[in-house]
């Protein structure tokens, strides 16, 4: 089994679990499985009894826990993810399921999603309450991973002890790529402002600490080829220890391509590096082609190498040609560097922004405009966490009392971080919902980002590329403004289980909502309905009638009402009576959505 992670949920799946939001949950390698009858009372050396039958493939565990165990002190809430360990040989209680395709249209595929990871996982087995998971043997996995697994969980150790707790599931996420605690409002916050980034391991997180380590280890007066030697095991330790993933695969191959050159004596190419990295994580697994992860960090790796200087020469060219010009003197004050910052900050940020914007869109559906901006406020916060951070993981594991003023300064800029990312999304419009843009467009775009990075090559006028812009910008939009009406009604009933959801498409263009709701927590006007309204590439809802208050019938509305332009609402008597939904009622205030009382005999006009 992998290490147990604990961790809140916002949409349990099970309805028998209706608010509960803590799960510890793990992979686990499977060796037999038992149909029907009880688990062994007394296992031992891995003995059963029962009609158990020999099986392989990896599984997702989720352990719930049941309303007792809930209240517990804090010490016993995360007694799976303190006690079991990876390697451990375990005996589970619970049901299993393969992973259900989609149940409706344009919703996410979460079975081809599990198939595709690395390792390749078949099914999910819920298990409710610790007691239903029992302890058989340790020390079963392989070594490397035992030691890996066994530091983290040190380094996790040492950033709870050391650092602030309101800090701690900011400051994990960030140095360690633990995002499991962070509150689901601030990870909406930093996924609105679109700095979300941050809090995923990437090339960003490897080149502060590479930087870092090499200005160190350059002190302690190490020669090149030693220095190499020391960055890249210690860049790839990282890598292992934060999960491998794509982003961060992508930025250590880099690094041990650049450094690599150094101790071969060898001329390092930039672009060589990149097809090296794309080549070997293809390699290791070829489904990774498809990766959003994987398409997104290329992507934007590519766009920072290739646009951010054609930004900056475009936008400043007589600064930059002042610049050269002035005195080192002047080149040295405070003044000066921080405009550079400024610059370069900005023109990083934006060519990442404008590499990737085409995806964020067509995948996520959101777009984040002051993503560039934000940057320069928010980078140094960043820089500060990561580089006290690495220096309180090094030391806090031998001389915890030495990293007192480090926790002290990663403490107060996350909590800085945070209050930053929330007043931010709070108050100002830093994002805007969108349907995803067919893939032609996408390839037109980024056909019109080549011609501009190719335009001094070629010899192209700035103002060409402007008037091809501008030309297909033209095509786009009025292109999505004569729409096709259909010449029929079409009516869908989406599968919310227990509760109704019914969409029904005009003839004449129009459109309305019947009901959005489920009897559990789970969103499905935000996980059901939003996916299809952008599939259909419907932006606005007309009407939405919302037959009575009970959730199974209205609990998804909010979701909606966020995401696309609403006209109308129709609620009854009932609804306003109840009191208990008063947020959707003041929410639907806030939009300005004119609001109709639904009455016997009312006839909706205009359909």
């Amino acid at each position: 089994m992998s290490q147990p992670i604990s961790k809140y949920i916002s949409n349990p799946p099970l309805s028998s679990l209706k608010q509960r939001k803590k799960v510890v949950t793990f992979l686990l390698r499977t060796e037999a499985i038992e149909r029907g009858g009880n688990i062994s009372e007394n296992p031992v050396n891995g003995a059963r009894r029962g009609d158990w039958k020999d099986i392989s493939g990896v599984i997702k565990v989720n352990v719930y826990p049941t309303k007792e165990e809930e209240n517990m002190p804090s010490s016993g809430k995360d007694y799976l993810a303190n006690k079991l360990e990876y390697g451990d040989r375990i005996e589970l209680m619970g049901n299993i399921s393969t992973p259900s395709m989609p149940r409706n249209p344009g919703q996410f595929n979460y079975k081809k999603f599990l198939q595709k990871q690395n390792p390749r996982t078949e099914a999910i087995l819920s298990v409710i309450s610790a007691k239903n998971v029992k302890l058989i043997s340790e020390n079963h996995g392989n070594y490397f991973f035992t030691f890996i697994y066994s530091l983290k969980k040190k380094l996790n150790q040492v950033i709870k002890k050391c650092v602030k707790e309101r800090s701690i599931p900011l400051v994990s996420s960030i140095l360690l790529g633990d995002r499991e605690k962070i509150p689901e409002g601030l990870m909406d916050s930093f996924v609105k402002t679109g700095t979300i980034h941050f809090l995923a391991i990437s090339g960003l997180h490897v080149g502060i600490l590479v930087v870092s380590l090499h200005y160190l280890l350059r002190l302690l007066g190490l020669n090149t080829k030693r220095l190499a030697i020391i960055i890249i095991f210690v860049t790839f330790l990282y890598a292992v220890i934060t999960g491998m993933k794509t982003p961060i695969l992508r930025a250590g191959i880099m690094v041990a391509t650049y450094y690599g050159a150094f101790i071969f004596n060898r001329r390092w190419d930039l672009t060589n590096s990149i097809a090296q990295a794309v080549f070997v994580i293809l390699l290791i697994n070829p489904s990774d082609l498809f990766n959003v992860g994987f398409q997104l960090s290329v992507l934007a790796v590519l766009g920072i190498i290739y646009i951010s200087s054609g930004i900056e020469n475009s936008c400043w060219k007589t600064s930059l040609l002042i610049e050269k010009l002035q005195a080192k003197e002047e080149r040295n004050e405070v003044w000066f560097r921080f405009k550079i910052y400024c610059r370069k900050t900005f023109c990083v940020s934006l060519a990442a922004w404008i590499a990737i914007m085409p995806l964020i869109a067509y995948y996520f559906h959101i777009v984040t405009p002051l993503t560039a901006l934000l940057n320069i406020i928010v980078f140094p916060l960043i820089w500060f966490i990561l580089v006290g951070g690495f220096i309180i993981l090094i030391v806090g594991l031998a001389f915890p009392v030495l990293v007192a003023p480090f926790a002290w300064l990663i403490s107060y800029s996350a909590i800085s971080l945070e209050n930053l990312i929330l007043l931010f999304s709070t108050n100002f419009r830093t994002f805007f919902y969108t349907s995803g843009p067919p893939w032609i467009w996408i390839l037109i775009y980024y056909l019109i980002v080549i011609l501009f990075i190719l335009r001094e090559r070629f010899k192209i006028k700035m103002v060409h590329v402007l008037i091809v812009i501008l030309g297909i910008s033209n095509i786009f939009i009025f292109s999505s403004s004569f729409g096709h009406n259909q010449n029929r009604l079409k009516l869908t009933c989406f599968d919310v289980k227990r509760g109704t959801s019914i969409f029904i498409q005009f003839p004449n263009g129009k459109n309305m909502l019947f009901d959005t709701g489920t009897w559990s927590n789970y969103d499905v006007g935000k996980f059901i309905v939003a996916p299809f309204l952008r599939q259909e590439g419907i932006k606005k809802i007309d009407t939405i009638v919302i037959s009575h208050e009970h959730d199974d019938y209205c609990n998804g509305i909010p979701s909606l009402i966020e995401r696309f332009k609403i006209d109308n609402v129709f609620i009854n008597k009932f609804f306003l009576r109840s009191g208990n939904k008063e947020k959707l009622l003041r929410l639907i205030s806030e939009k300005k959505i004119s609001t109709g009382l639904l009455a016997k005999g009312l006839e909706i006009k205009g359909y």
